[in-house]
Order: C-alpha cells, then sequence, then structure tokens
C-alpha cells in the first residue's frame, strides 16, 4: 500500500536521497511494505503500520540517520507477549534496540542493546529485566543516539544508559537488513500496531 507523503517530507530532497535534513522526519511517511518488508507480511491500515506476525519480523526504512539523534516510537502490543525492535545505527555501525524479548522458556522480559562487543543484551551490560510494555496500551519510546552514547526512554522512565565505544556495536546475522546505513523495525513473534516512528536529527556541535 503506498501513502501520500508529507509536504515536508518532500521539501529538500529527503524522500529521494534517504538522507535526514535536520527536521524531524516522519518515518511511516516513507514506509512502503511492499517494497520494503523483509521478513513477514507488514501492512498499513490507514496511518497506522501493523507488524508482521512471525519471528525476526523487520521492515527495512529508507531513511539515514544522522550522526547524532533520536527516535521517537509510539506502539501498541496487541498479539503475543514478545519485543518490539528499533534498528538503528551508532558511529557508522548498525545495532538494535530490543523491548519486552522472550528467551525460550523463561517468563522474565528482558531489553537491551545489542551487540556489543559481539554479544547480545542478555549477556552485555545493557540488559534490563522486567516488563515495560502492556498489551492493549500505546507507549512511548525514545532512543537516543550519540556520539559516544545510547539512551532508551520507555514511557519517560530512563531504562538504558550506555556509554560506547567507536567499534563497539553490531547487529546479529538473524537481524541482519538489506541496509547497514540505514533505519528499520522489527518484531518477534507478536503483533504490534505502531502509530508513530519519527527521526528528531540532534545538530553535532564540535
Amino acid at each position: 500500500m503506498l501513502r501520500t507523503l508529507p509536504l515536508i517530507l518532500l521539501l529538500g530532497g529527503c524522500a529521494g536521497s534517504g538522507v535526514a535534513p535536520l527536521r524531524p522526519v516522519d518515518l511511516l511517511g516513507l514506509t512502503n511494505p511492499a517494497r520494503d518488508a523483509v521478513e513477514g507480511t507488514w501492512s498499513f491500515e490507514g496511518p497506522t503500520l501493523v507488524t508482521a506476525n512471525a519471528k525476526f519480523a523487520r521492515i527495512q526504512i529508507p531513511q539515514v540517520p544522522p550522526e547524532e539523534y533520536d527516535v521517537r516510537l509510539i506502539a501498541e502490543r496487541t498479539e503475543g507477549s514478545n519485543s518490539i525492535v528499533l534498528g538503528l545505527v551508532g558511529a557508522g555501525r548498525p545495532f538494535m534496540v530490543a523491548i519486552d524479548a522472550r528467551f525460550g522458556t523463561d517468563e522474565v522480559p528482558k531489553s537491551g542493546v545489542e551487540l556489543i562487543d559481539g554479544k547480545s543484551f542478555p549477556e552485555n551490560e545493557t540488559l534490563v529485566e522486567g516488563r515495560q510494555l502492556i498489551n492493549g496500551r500505546r507507549s512511548t519510546i525514545v532512543v537516543s543516539v550519540r556520539r559516544a552514547s545510547v539512551s532508551v526512554v520507555v514511557e519517560g522512565r530512563k531504562i538504558i544508559d550506555w556509554k560506547s565505544n567507536d567499534g563497539r556495536l553490531g547487529l546479529h546475522v538473524k537481524w541482519k537488513m538489506p541496509r547497514r546505513d540505514a533505519l528499520w523495525l522489527g518484531a518477534f513473534a507478536c503483533v504490534y500496531r505502531v502509530y508513530e516512528f519519527t527521526l528528531i536529527p540532534v545538530p553535532v556541535t564540535s
């Protein structure tokens, strides 16, 4: 399903180049499930993006973020109890933030950043245990990517504040994407309705 792009995205060549201007970008407005889905069947219901109910479900967002930026996601889990995944780029390297991931028979949901030094978040210093999202309730997630840090805020609570070094971030092969330089969304064996996904560039000061 094709969607009409907001006027702000058509000015300055943003939609064509995929390079973020220094103003907020409506990432859902750039997304076409027929073109961009990598795993699973994604769709729009009006302006709302509905995730695929599949393992390692993911969709490419044709947008290259700047060096420093925030992303704001407003989403609601409607089926299942597993994770939503924000695919990001930091220091030129792809990585991801997962919220409410479940592993095997472990009943305790986990959230975190991966990969760090080749380790998934259950094995690195960003691990957060406990459920963050409630089914049937819209939640706001804000991830801030800076030159030397990644922070995650869920419903106004900072759950991750990681200070990074260049070269430590990476992406697990099971979440591999066609583009290493662009953003993406994912989900694992559950369904989310995504009401907003916005890129907010942050001017870099020397």
